[in-house]
Parts: C-alpha cells; sequence; structure tokens
C-alpha cells in the first residue's frame, strides 16, 4: 500500500512538534468520529510516520511495523522496525527482540527495505508468510501475515514520496 499526501508545511510542522500526550489526545478525540483512530495501534503507527519524518526532514519515507496477532507477548503489541533491515530473534543484539518466543532462533530473520520495497528473509529459523514456508528471502506486502517460532504477525507498511 502506498500513500501520497499533499500536506501545507504549517500542518506537517504542527504534527512534528507533537508531543507524545498532545499525539495522544488528538488521536483520542478523532477517535470520537473513526474508533480505529483511538487504539494503540494507530498511536505506534502515528509514532513511527512522525519519527521517520523528523529523520529525514520531509524527504521520502518507507515505515514498516509489525503487530502481534498470537503468540507470546501480547496481542496487538506493535514492534517499530527499524530503517533498512531490522533482525528479528532472541539475542540482544536484534533490533526486534522475540525473547519471550522459546521456539525463536538468537537471529531468526531480517525484514529490510529498499526504494519503498519491504522483505524478509530467514537467517537461523523458519519463516511463514501467509502460511506458505518462505526458503529465501520474499517480499512483504501492508497485511500479510508472518509466523516466526510461535509468534503470528501482520506486517503494516506505509510508503509516502517519492521512492522510485
Amino acid at each position: 500500500m502506498s500513500i501520497a499526501a499533499r500536506v501545507p508545511e504549517d500542518q506537517q510542522s504542527d504534527f512534528l512538534r507533537l508531543g507524545l500526550d498532545d499525539l495522544a489526545s488528538r488521536l483520542r478525540k478523532a477517535g470520537e468520529r473513526y474508533p480505529v483512530l483511538a487504539s494503540p495501534r494507530s498511536r505506534g503507527a502515528a509514532l513511527a510516520v512522525q519519527d521517520a519524518l523528523r529523520a529525514q526532514s520531509g524527504a521520502s519515507l518507507a515505515v514498516a511495523w509489525l503487530v502481534r496477532a498470537a503468540g507470546p507477548g501480547p496481542r496487538g503489541e506493535t514492534l517499530r522496525l527499524a530503517a533498512g533491515r531490522a533482525v528479528l530473534g532472541r539475542s540482544p543484539s536484534c533490533e526486534i527482540r522475540l525473547d519471550r518466543d522459546k521456539q525463536v532462533a538468537e537471529q531468526h530473520a531480517a525484514i529490510s527495505e529498499s526504494r519503498g520495497q519491504f522483505a524478509i528473509e530467514p537467517l537461523q529459523g523458519p519463516v511463514k508468510i501467509e502460511d506458505a514456508a518462505a526458503s529465501s528471502r520474499q517480499p512483504l506486502g501492508d497485511g500479510d501475515t508472518i509466523e516466526i517460532g510461535e509468534s503470528r504477525f501482520v506486517f503494516k507498511c506505509v510508503t509516502m514520496g517519492n521512492l522510485g
């Protein structure tokens, strides 16, 4: 999924200046009309977009996160993926630590982004995408389900700007 928008510079600046409390308050208020915006997932997504915009000073960006659907850990938990490449596993060196899941390897898999396209590759453990085993690097799309160990995640992503 791609989202493209033209936002007046003053509105973008206002969004970037919002602190966590102000952002949460505004999302709750918007949630009165659109309930999905009051959810913790929406707050996580808004924070990820805000962080990426701050880091890239308004340039093109791609933001991705995992939402836990099942397995060890809180259902609905949002795990933001680091820009470029994020390794998932039990090791303290991993960007996404899945240490509650005993079936996850030290460096189980990696999710990477290049020019607005995301992909996952198994490293030391098996990975399933949409219930199909992935034996090598596989593209990911918004809404894909990923199984790693006993955990099941929904992959979410947003790309904005000229990534081509």
